[in-house]
This record gives C-alpha cells, structure tokens and sequence, in this order.
C-alpha cells in the first residue's frame, strides 16, 4: 500500500515537471521570437519558428506549433496594423510607394519592422500578381 503511494506521488511529480517545462519551453521560444521579430527581423524571426517546427514535429507535438505561430503572428499583425491605422493597408504595385511615404513622413513605434513587412509583402505580392489588403485594428499606441 505505502509502495502504491510512493509511486503515484513520484508519477504525480514527473507529470508536473514535464508539463511545467513545455510550458517553459513554449515560453522561451516565444520570447525570443517576439525578441527577432521586434529588435532584428521579421524573417530572422520567421526562420526561429521554422526551426523551433522542425523540433515539434520530431517530438510529434503539433498544438505547440499552433501556439507559437499563434503568437508570433497575432503580435506581428497587431504591430504592423496599429502602426498604420490611419491609412488603409494596400501593398502591391503603386499602392505600396503610398505605404513607404507614410513610413517616411511619420515617426512612430517599430518603424524597421513595418518597411521590413511592406517590403516582404510587396515581393509576396509581385510573385502573386494582385495587390494585398490588410484590414487594420484600432491604433492602439495612439493611447500612450
């Protein structure tokens, strides 16, 4: 009986470990995804991810990779949008030479990573042969 019990607790034990790690773990790769994304580059950022769902998908852990890209999009969304608020987001041909004017009259938060993100839709865009509309959120750092 008290053998039953001293496995259950260490069996009680481990689950919480490993379930406190890959939250840990999730974390960690979010953090320094938010970090690439934000202080270097989107695409450096990108290939963090791509490397970090390389792993998921050896340890066959698929609802991390959901979260991850979850996160690191949904924030770089809400950047780019909030940024560009006040004009509508049309990127393609000579809608995007309109975007890169307003990058280049207006200062504001995260300016490399919104031309980083114009000009990587715009090559998407090219290689699509249609311009992109991203419907925009309300512009949220006009409150600070």
């Amino acid at each position: 009986m008290e053998n039953k019990k001293k496995n259950l607790f260490i069996k009680n034990v481990l689950s919480n470990l490993k379930k406190n790690y890959f939250i840990q773990r999730i974390i960690g790769i979010c953090i320094i995804s938010l970090f690439l994304l934000i202080q270097l580059s989107p695409i450096l950022s990108l290939l963090w991810l791509c490397i970090s769902t390389l792993y998921f998908l050896y340890i066959r852990s698929y609802r991390d990779i959901y979260i991850i890209w979850g996160f690191t999009v949904s924030i770089w969304y809400l950047i780019f949008t909030t940024s560009l608020a006040e004009i509508p987001i049309i990127i393609g041909f000579e809608n995007t030479q309109i975007i890169i004017n307003y990058l280049l009259d207006n200062n504001f938060l995260f300016e490399s990573l919104c031309f980083q993100t114009v000009y990587i839709l715009d090559a998407f865009s090219a290689k699509l042969g249609f311009s992109i509309y991203i419907p925009a959120v309300v512009n949220i750092f006009s409150f600070f």
